[in-house]
Order: C-alpha cells, then structure tokens, then sequence
C-alpha cells in the first residue's frame, strides 16, 4: 500500500472521532474554498433508505458503457476506502487520495481558521470524502457524476450539488436518532433533497411518506414520476423483465442482480436516464448491456467454496423483506444457514422476525465496529424466533463456525450490516485467491 495513501486515511479515519454532524454550513464553505467543484459536473443526486446504491450504480453502469466520462460516489465501502469514488468503471488510485486529502485538508485548515468566533464545529469525515471526490470529478472533467446520499438527504454533504434528475427510491425506518421517529419525519429528511424544477422520481408506496414527497415536490414545482404509474416494469422469469417508460419500452432486459427489488431499481434508473436524454443519449442497445454488467458487492452476491455463500447488506426491515423475496425465488438445495452482524441503531427484532424462517440456523456475529451490537445481545433477540442460535466472537471466528455446520449442498447466508459483509468477503476472496 502507497504510504501517502495509508497516512491520508489514517488522517481521514482520525475525524471519526466526531461522529455524525449533519448540516450544510461546514461543507458549504469548505467547497466555496476549493471553487465549488460539485457545481463543474452535470450530477444526479439518489437518496432513499434501500436501494440507492444499487439505482447509482446502475445508471453509472449505462452511461458508461454509453461513453460517457462518468463519476459515481457511494458509500460506505465494503473493504477499501477506494470504492467509494469511481471514474467510467475505474475507482480512484491511491495515489490521488493522498494528493487530493492534501488540497482538501488545507483547504479545510483555512475554512476553520477564518471563523471570526472560533464557533465552527470540526468536520466530518464524510464531508471530507465528499469534496475529495467533488474536486476529483472536477479535475477529471466528468461528463455527468452520480451522487449517492450519505445518510438522510436535507442535510446530508452531497445535498450541495445541482442535479437534473432526483431520485428517492424507498422510504424505511432507519438512522432514527438523527431522521426522525415517523415515516413522515424521514421522509420529509429524505425529500430534502428535491430541488425547484427539478424531476423527481421515485419508487415509494407507503401513503403517509409519499404525501410527503408529493407535497414537497409540489412546493418546489418539481415534477413527480412514480413507478408503478409513470413508469414500470414486468418481470419475465429470473433475472429478466421488461421496460414500459415514460417514453420508451425495452423487452427482455436480463439483470445481474438478483431479486424483484433490483428489478425495480432497474426501472428507476431507466427511467432517469429518459429524462437525461437531452444531455445524454442511451440507446436501447446500450441500456441492456449495461444493466447486464451491472455487479454490485455486497448484494446477494455469490461465492463458491465447498459450499454456497451468499452476501447480502440487508440491514433494516424492509431490506430484510426483500432479501426473504429473494431467498424463497431461489431456494437452496439443502439447509441455508445465517450468520448474522448488526448496528446498535438498527430494528434487530425485525430482522430476525422477517429472516429466521428461511434459515435452519443463525450464527449471531459483530463487526470490528464500534458500533456493533454485542452477539450475546443479538443472541438473545433472535432466540425469540428459532432455537438454534450460536453466537460467535467475531465475523472470522463466526465464518468459520457456521462453515463447519455445512455440508456440500448447504448454503450460508451472511448479513446484517455492510461491516460484516465486508470483513467477511474478504476472508473468503483470499481463500479463493491465497497469492
């Protein structure tokens, strides 16, 4: 590893310390100081609580299988820093980390230092990543960048960009502290992000959210695409659906992705590129085959050793709901087993309510996070639901457990938190590739 690229994130992962800061006001400033490089690239901004990464992913997908110079920034990453900031296919080299972190963290420095009152909070982590990669977008001269939000949406960092499109895809409990207790209050934080004139699109049913969204959008004359009314898919078997748009219609498009939701989220991103065409055109062709390499790690993704493996963030109830969807379309040859990892500000009853029926067993786990809830804790919820429960120290000593308890035909499902999917997949992509 480059040691300018290990000493910028141990810079980075040193703001930590102080936590979750929403709020524009730092971020603002910071990019005033670097030139507002968000502003330099046509963007789409695509917030929701399930799914957003996926619809970011899949439109990045097309436009760069278009020919488009295209940018897209997620998060959080699985396994490197450099997952989070991508160019065409490509993530960001280390070296340009550090080279970046330089300009930013000075740029930063200033920022701070000119408060008259010395009042300014410090920054974030996330607000730093994100001008990192606003600057970086700028200096590669994107042709389009696409922006996953954060956490929330109102105040998340990425709500400083200028998008032609606004995605929201579904509306979940989740982050509850910092979005609010109702459906209603996280949507109202999530529909933050829709701009004056600005189309919206969305894939959220639940009515007390969707009034929410509505009237938002009505305040600010942003116009509002629902799937399922404005727009829709069909699915033709396994991994195959079809496209009826707001003009366009694609028979036949085969996903990587497995599950209905991934067809819906399809849709969502087809949808958007329809209202990008002034800008960017994408042919029929150009849609299928991006949507056919469209891989997203960490999302029912497979492996396979001796056995199945299947990983899966699926870290809230309505993730959990659509995971279960996706686990009875294809069901195991022999016993699937569960090992299991969640975050202190998750809905764990939920979880294990919605996902033990599909499991013969549950291995219960915690990341290296902080915030990872203890497995004797989680032991004791998912005992409400099955009585074959074991609970593991970390996420290599529980791998190795409920590995040990498959046979050849059996299957391990591995979830509940993006941490635990990532240290997991890890382990297993070296015994897959021990040089």
């Amino acid at each position: 590893m480059n040691s300018g690229y290990q000493d910028a994130l141990d810079k980075l992962y040193s703001l930590e310390r102080f936590g979750i800061k929403l709020g524009l006001d730092n971020i603002g400033r910071l990019l005033a100081e670097l030139g507002d490089p968000q502003l330099a690239c046509r963007a789409v901004h695509v917030g929701g609580t399930n799914g957003k990464g996926s619809v970011a992913r899949t439109i990045a997908q097309i436009l760069t299988t278009a020919g488009y110079i295209t940018g897209l920034y997620t998060s959080p990453h699985l396994q490197r820093f450099t997952e989070r900031i991508w160019l065409s296919g490509k993530e960001i080299r280390q070296d340009r980390v550090a080279s970046l972190l330089d300009e930013i963290w000075q740029a930063m420095e200033k920022v701070l230092a000119q408060d008259p009152n010395g009042t300014s909070r410090p920054m974030t982590y996330f607000e730093l990543v994100t001008a990192m990669a606003a600057k970086y977008f700028e200096q590669e001269n994107a042709d389009i960048v696409v922006w996953e939000v954060g956490m929330g949406g109102r105040l998340d960092a990425t709500n400083t960009i200028s998008p032609l499109v606004t995605i929201i895809t579904t509306i979940a409990f989740e982050h509850q502290q910092h979005l609010g207790r109702s459906l209603a209050e996280i949507a109202g934080e999530k529909a933050g992000i829709i701009k004056p004139d600005v189309p919206v699109l969305t894939s959220v049913s639940q009515e007390a959210a969707l009034d929410v969204i509505t009237s938002i959008a009505k305040e600010r004359g942003a116009p509002l695409l629902r799937l399922g009314e404005d727009f829709s898919y069909t699915r033709r078997g396994k991994g195959h659906m079809n496209y009826e748009g707001l003009s366009l219609e694609i028979d036949d498009l085969h996903l990587k992705l497995e599950g209905e939701h991934q067809m819906a989220n399809a849709a969502l991103a087809i949808a958007a590129l329809e209202i990008l065409k002034n800008y960017f055109f994408t042919t029929d062709d150009e849609i299928r085959e991006g949507i056919s390499r469209v891989s997203w790690p960490g999302r029912m993704e497979r492996f396979k050793l001796d056995h199945g493996i299947i990983l899966d963030g699926a870290h809230n109830a309505d993730a959990a709901k659509a995971l279960a969807a996706a686990l009875t379309y294809a069901p195991s040859r022999g016993k699937r087993v569960m090992l299991a990892g969640l975050g202190d500000d998750k809905d764990v009853d939920s979880f294990f309510r919605i996902l033990s029926p599909h499991v013969a067993k549950i291995f219960v786990t915690r990341s290296a996070r902080p915030q990872a809830i203890a497995p004797d804790e989680l032991a004791q919820t998912a005992g409400q639901y099955t009585a074959h429960v074991e609970t593991t120290d970390d996420v290599r000593s529980g791998l190795e457990r409920a590995r040990a308890d498959l046979e050849t035909e059996d299957e391990l499902l591995i979830c509940g938190s993006l941490f635990v999917v990532g240290e997991a997949r890890e382990i297993i992509q070296k015994e897959l590739n021990p040089g």
